[in-house]
């Protein structure tokens, strides 16, 4: 970024802003083949995992994950035959007719059927054939278990080395900025002598699929796994589509940590509280506490400007933005969505950069606040309520200060903002990456730029690709590509 006269507005180049828009869907929805593919047995699948499993025999995630995946598959399919015999012992005895005989086409129930061959058109659920002497038991599996199977195959595809797909290759990159997303965890814990979790959970793992999203640990403890998280990011996001990557601040350092931490209930009460005392209408206040999943959300939020800067917010911002098909953030909030409504989520990632310890954070935030106020009109509907613009911007605003500043038992009395922050040192680092990341060949960069980073980095990175492909002129693929190959040596 240029330099400026001291007091002098310095002027934040975002002219490639609305191509990136333009491009979240277009990655969101472009076709790549997936590197990972669900055996349709369940016998191969077993000794799939089991037989590469070998390779992370160093790795925790062999003890938590695949051993207890393994064995979750295990236990469903030991059910689902109980429950097949059962159905035909009563067809059998002639108690009921609801059923066929193993003899013919097919036997199926709300969770299974027999048969090699019958498959509902309509249904687009995976399911895995699972042999029992001369019985074929087809297992449809739960979104969860779908996400779990791919993130194992893939996770031991990835770093066993055996392929080197373009999907593969990113995959482990973003692996490294999720570790390093889960690290910055780790290390506040120490630095700031807090205990977030009894247990601490294993950095979460990447799923290509629906997303982006997260399985929390709470999510993946219903199948057996042990403190770790899945995040799912669309698989078109492996070929680029910026403003998706910087959505694992999000999933990362918002969802997962606040579920680990069983942070969720005290940041509830304190903005409850807060809205409450301001003079916040009774409307307003309860469209933001009738669901503590809405406070989860827009805590995740702003934890991601905590852990990313301001490319958190500008990417969340565009993301949203680039969702909606006129462009433009959704201003009203449906009673049945969990998400805020898109403009408060961008007035409070607004506020929360302006509470950074950065340089030129006012200029960052009043242009976050130029793009949503552009998409918000002089009324919103929340929950079925007309709530005035003003009102609706306030009520982001104190439930963003909220989060920030709350100081939290669990915590030892310290606010989020006091534990982890994105600053100066951060903002430097970024920079400095962005020189790396703009020229195809990285011919005529710094020095530096040619030399391994180290792995810490790996987020500034990514906060580097960000803000250089916001820039008029930037390429944002040569810059995506670039990042690829800076992670890699990380």
């Amino acid at each position: 970024m240029a330099s400026t006269v001291p007091g002098q507005r310095q002027i934040i180049d975002v002219g490639n802003f609305d191509l990136l828009v333009s491009q979240v869907d277009h990655y969101r929805s472009l076709e790549i083949a997936n590197p990972v593919e669900i055996p349709r047995d369940f016998v191969e699948l077993e000794a799939q995992l089991k037989q590469e499993s070998d390779v992370l025999s160093s790795y925790e995630y062999n003890h938590n994950f695949i051993i207890p995946l393994i064995k979750h598959l295990n236990t469903r399919a030991d059910a689902e035959e109980e429950l097949s015999n059962r159905m035909e012992k009563t067809y059998i005895s002639g108690t009921s007719t609801d059923f066929y005989s193993e003899t013919s086409d097919y036997l199926f129930t709300d969770s299974v059927f027999l048969s090699s061959t019958r498959s509902d058109e309509s249904d687009t659920s995976t399911t895995l054939g699972w042999r029992k002497g001369k019985s074929l038991f087809e297992i449809k599996l739960t979104d969860i278990e779908e996400d779990a199977i791919k993130a194992a195959l893939l996770y031991i595809k990835v770093f066993s080395k055996r392929e080197t797909s373009t999907v593969c290759r990113t995959t482990f990159v973003a692996q490294k900025m999720i570790i390093n997303l889960y690290q910055d965890f780790i290390d506040c814990e120490i630095s700031h002598e807090v205990q977030f979790c009894k247990q601490p959970p294993i950095a979460p793992l990447l799923s290509w699929g629906n997303g982006p999203a997260t399985w929390t640990e709470a999510h993946t403890k219903s199948i057996g796994l042990k403190n770790v998280a899945i995040v799912n990011l669309p698989i078109g996001n492996s070929q680029g589509g910026i403003f998706a990557w910087t959505t694992l601040a999000h999933e990362v350092s918002g969802h997962d940590l606040l579920m680990a931490a069983d942070l969720i209930n005290e940041l509830y009460q304190n903005v409850r509280d807060s809205l409450r005392s301001k003079g916040i209408s009774q409307d307003t206040t309860n469209y933001w506490v009738s669901k503590v999943e809405r406070i989860d959300e827009i805590a995740s939020d702003i934890l991601g400007v905590l852990n990313l800067g301001p490319a958190a917010a500008i990417g969340l911002i565009g993301y949203l933005k680039g969702l909606s098909p006129n462009k433009k953030l959704r201003p009203n909030g449906p009673k049945e969505d969990e998400h805020p409504a898109d403009v408060l989520r961008g007035i409070a990632v607004a506020n929360a950069v302006d509470r950074l310890a950065i340089q030129n954070r006012t200029q960052w935030s009043s242009l976050f606040y130029e793009k949503v106020v552009e998409d918000f009109p002089s009324t919103v509907n929340l929950d079925g309520k007309d709530i005035s613009d003003q009102e609706a911007m306030r009520s982001a605003e104190i439930v963003s200060h909220a989060i920030l500043n709350s100081f939290l038992p669990v915590l030892n009395g310290k606010s989020l903002r006091m534990v982890r922050t994105w600053g100066v040192k951060d903002q430097q680092v970024t920079e400095q990456i962005g020189a790396c990341l703009s020229n195809k060949t990285l011919a005529g960069v710094p020095a530096y730029c040619k030399k391994s980073i180290d792995k810490q980095y790996a987020k500034h990175i990514i906060a580097a690709a960000t803000i250089e492909s916001l820039k008029m002129h930037a390429d944002p693929q040569v810059i995506f590509s670039n990042m690829i190959k800076l992670l890699e040596r990380a």
